[in-house]
């Protein structure tokens, strides 16, 4: 049911899924990041949208409906597409390890890859009729400090180049491979010199009512315990919108810290804060 999702990342996901669909290059892919990780579980209250769900809709849709379903569709194959997409060299690149099964070669065998798990932590599971060799490879995405790979065991110490782990080897089914990214803390700098924070590939957010938006951030985040810690403060200026905020807007109220929630799993939030001054 349309009515009862939420519309702000609804409309984020449209927008941003179709102005990168027909791109492959690093900037497109990030952004489908961010759709992936943030707006589409927004969306979905906490859960992936499936292409099934994508299918019912298409299929239930009448006008005045049907331009916007037909745009979310062509959105949600863009992104499906490019979770695993084939090298120049013809071997498989895992982008984003969406959970799902996906049918690839290695060598000259056909094979498929189950993932699961997040996308800082995931396994990827090998089902084959037949023993094979060949190489896969893993994008390892701009937000990750550091990278390791394990199968059962030991550790890999697999190939970095062109911002791809390459990883070659006697592959046979049944096999499980365990990727782990320690996730970066990062600031980006938005509208009116506001501040956006990513803890690896989602985007965290302040819970907030349609009373209390005007909040400020007094200080640089913290990271503790694989938690985000922000100083915020009132604003001194009452501002009827966003829209009319000045850049570094005045603080107000006493600082007090707030620990951020991932943008996917609040209703109403701020996921740009104003950065404030004294």
């Amino acid at each position: 049911d349309i009515d009862t999702l939420d519309l702000c990342a609804w409309t984020e996901t449209l927008c941003g899924a179709a102005a990168v669909a027909l791109d492959k290059n690093d900037w497109a892919i990030a952004e489908l990041d961010r759709i992936a990780w943030n707006a589409l579980p927004a969306v979905c209250q906490g859960g992936l949208l499936d292409t099934q769900s994508v299918n019912q809709l298409q299929a239930a849709a009448d006008e005045p409906a049907n331009g916007l379903i037909l745009r979310m569709a062509r959105a949600w194959n863009a992104l499906t597409s490019s979770h695993v997409m084939i090298h120049p060299d013809g071997e498989p690149v895992i982008i984003r390890p969406t959970a799902g099964s996906y049918s690839v070669r290695l060598g000259n065998t056909p094979a498929r890859l189950r993932i699961h798990g997040t996308p800082v932590a995931f396994t990827i599971a090998f089902e084959m009729k037949a023993p094979a060799e060949g190489s896969l490879r893993l994008r390892i995405p701009e937000w990750a400090e550091e990278v390791s790979v394990s199968l059962g065991r030991q550790t890999l110490i697999p190939d970095k180049a062109d911002g791809l782990l390459k990883l070659r080897g006697a592959w046979q089914s049944g096999m499980e491979l365990q990727v782990c990214f320690r996730p970066r803390l990062r600031m980006e700098t938005g509208f009116h010199q506001s501040r956006s924070l990513y803890l690896g590939p989602w985007l965290m957010a302040l819970p907030v009512t349609a009373e209390d938006w005007r909040q400020g951030l007094a200080g640089e985040p913290e990271l503790r315990d694989g938690e985000v810690w922000v100083k915020l403060c009132g604003l001194k200026e009452q501002w009827k919108s966003l829209e009319k905020l000045p850049v570094l807007p005045r603080s107000g109220e006493p600082i007090r810290e707030v620990r951020l929630q991932p943008y996917s799993v609040t209703a109403q939030r701020l996921a740009q804060l104003p950065w404030v001054r004294a």
